[in-house]
């Protein structure tokens, strides 16, 4: 039996899922602390929001709460099989998680039966005519996709990751957004490592890829300000708000361009109207809205 159960988790350790990434082993960081995944980033997109639910499922096992995380497991398996025209590969972080999962509740048969339907996926891939989707950048874009909404310690892995999935999969705009947002970010360190301002041609690709994408829209404007062509900035500011003028995420960066012009105003407008769409995030807004209102005064 001990050679069966050694077996097991010999291949649950190599199954490629949330499991298996080391979220937890970043010294200081509490998952339990962090924001919701719904504040940290909006999915709008049916093609990508099975990725939330895979995230969120991975957040209530941390946090104890099992019944929570084979819900939110199932609601991500659900939204992938109802469209047939995605790759089976993006099922297999699901089945990975799964796998893990009823390992922890002592279901090993069943465990078991999750690593073989990874299995027959990776078989299924294999005897494709293109070669490029055994490679599976549905992974690793995923992989990316979660250590950037993770913690800011995992941005260069997320880089990484990222750039991976882009070998195989150039253009697809889920994994462009994500590496232009990753690049976008680390430029914002003042260690100089990111200093050429290379986010900009990313986060244009990515809007070109994907022009429904707002937040994107808005950090491009952003950008723009900080490279002196805010007039430029702005007409993708007031683009992205007015294709979803109630995205708080987008609500929120187009709020610190306005403050950043001088257009108090407006920026307050913007945070109040996100804080009404995500009181969850009220602290956050409060802060913002008293800082904005500060520079009113100056």
């Amino acid at each position: 039996m001990k050679v069966v159960l050694d077996n097991h988790i010999y291949q649950l350790k190599n199954l490629r899922c949330h499991f298996t990434w080391n979220l937890q082993d970043k010294e200081g960081y509490d998952i339990s602390k962090t924001q919701t995944l719904s504040d940290q980033m909006e999915f709008p997109h049916a093609y990508n929001r099975y990725m939330l639910y895979n995230r969120k499922a991975y957040m209530a096992y941390v946090q104890g709460d099992y019944t929570e995380a084979m819900a939110r497991l199932r609601e991500a398996e659900e939204l992938c099989l109802s469209n047939s025209n995605q790759s089976p590969a993006k099922l297999l972080v699901i089945y990975g998680n799964y796998a893990w999962l009823h390992y922890t509740l002592k279901e090993h048969e069943t465990a078991q039966l999750y690593v073989e339907k990874v299995e027959n996926i990776y078989q299924e891939l294999k005897q494709s005519t293109n070669p490029k989707l055994f490679n599976c950048p549905e992974i690793d874009g995923e992989q990316g996709w979660t250590l950037l909404l993770y913690s800011v310690l995992y941005y260069e892995q997320a880089k990484e990751c990222f750039e991976k999935a882009l070998e195989s999969a150039p253009e697809d705009p889920d994994w462009n957004t994500g590496y232009a947002i990753t690049i976008y970010r680390l430029e914002s360190f003042q260690d100089g490592k990111y200093p050429d301002h290379h986010s900009l041609d990313l986060l244009k690709r990515a809007i070109e890829l994907n022009p429904k994408d707002t937040v994107v829209k808005t950090l491009f404007g952003l950008k723009l300000q900080a490279l002196n062509r805010e007039d430029e900035g702005l007409k993708y500011i007031e683009e992205a708000l007015e294709q979803t003028p109630d995205l708080p995420s987008c609500l929120r960066y187009a709020a610190k361009f306005y403050r950043k012009a001088r257009m108090i105003d407006e920026a307050l407008y913007l945070l109040t109207k996100a804080l009404g769409l995500h009181p969850s995030r009220s602290r956050t807004h409060a802060a913002e809205a008293a800082e904005t209102a500060d520079e009113g005064g100056e």
